[in-house]
């Protein structure tokens, strides 16, 4: 996996090619806002990483993603990592869906208003 990328004052965005990407969970509020984005990464040796795209809710729209990383040794241990931040976005009242298997995190995949910032 190519090493992440530095945006000052906005944290770090995950590098890594489309075909490494082994799941894509979006959890979105009833009013059809983006929370959060979870993507599992295939990286060297077996090991998974679980690049977490955070739009907190109490923030505007508009603002740019926090990114939070994940790294587990199997895959299996990175499911049940996601299966079970899943089911917390749930309990809190999120839909859960599996867009795409798109990496980018463009404006078409971005919650609305979101700032394109650290579009590849």
């Amino acid at each position: 996996m190519a090493g992440d990328t530095f945006n000052r004052g906005h944290g770090f965005r995950p590098s890594f090619e489309e075909g490494s990407v082994l799941f894509v969970y979006q959890a979105d509020t009833d009013g059809g806002r983006t929370v959060a984005r979870l993507f599992g990464i295939d990286t060297e040796g077996g090991a998974v990483r679980v690049a977490a795209e955070v739009y907190p809710v109490h923030a505007h729209e508009s603002n740019d993603p926090q990114w939070r990383f994940y790294d587990f040794t199997s895959r299996k241990s990175a499911q049940v990592f996601a299966d079970e931040t899943l089911l917390a976005l749930e309990y809190l009242g999120c839909n859960i869906t599996e867009p795409e298997r798109d990496a980018r995190t463009d404006a078409d995949t971005r919650a609305d208003g979101a700032s394109d910032r650290f579009a590849a």
